[in-house]
């Protein structure tokens, strides 16, 4: 006979429990849900110093910081206000649909000009029934409403 090894499980020796399919998740103090929670408080007090921060730091800033921000965010809406209108100006110039000047390209009007003028010879003018108009043609304009009155009319001449 042999000996029992201390790795063998014996008869007198309690079991360990398996995990089972029905064991529930933690919910003490180490549980999945308390870490979860713990973590949103974390967050949530970081986030409401973090915005104390940034309102301490604006109030240290001078008044001619505060007018540097200012000015700086003028310049670039004037800036990017002054670039549309060139963009505006160039597609009407060259006869383009203004819903097109967004896609024009340059920083000069002639350059923008230059692309209207490709852009313009890719897609076609507007009315243009071969090469490059949207619908190539293929639309027709809808009949024009007659009015009955138009109607009587145009049988008393004999059209």
């Amino acid at each position: 006979m042999s000996d029992p090894t201390p790795t063998e499980p014996t008869g007198t020796e309690p079991a360990e429990p398996t995990p089972g399919p029905e064991k529930e998740p933690e919910k003490g103090a180490g549980g999945k849900d308390a870490i979860l929670a713990d973590l949103a408080k974390e967050r949530d007090k970081r986030q409401a110093l973090e915005a104390k921060l940034a309102e301490y730091e604006d109030a240290q800033k001078t008044e001619a910081e505060k007018a540097a921000e200012r000015l700086t965010t003028a310049e670039r809406t004037a800036a990017e206000a002054s670039a549309r209108a060139l963009r505006y100006e160039a597609a009407a110039e060259a006869g383009l649909p203004l819903n097109m000047a967004a896609r024009l390209r340059g920083d000069t009007k002639e350059e923008l000009l230059a692309d209207a003028e490709e852009l313009k010879g890719l897609v076609g003018t507007p009315g243009s029934t071969f090469g490059g108009s949207a619908d190539a043609g293929v639309r027709k304009t809808p009949p024009q409403k007659v009015s009955p009155n138009d109607l009587l009319r145009a049988a008393i001449r004999g059209d």
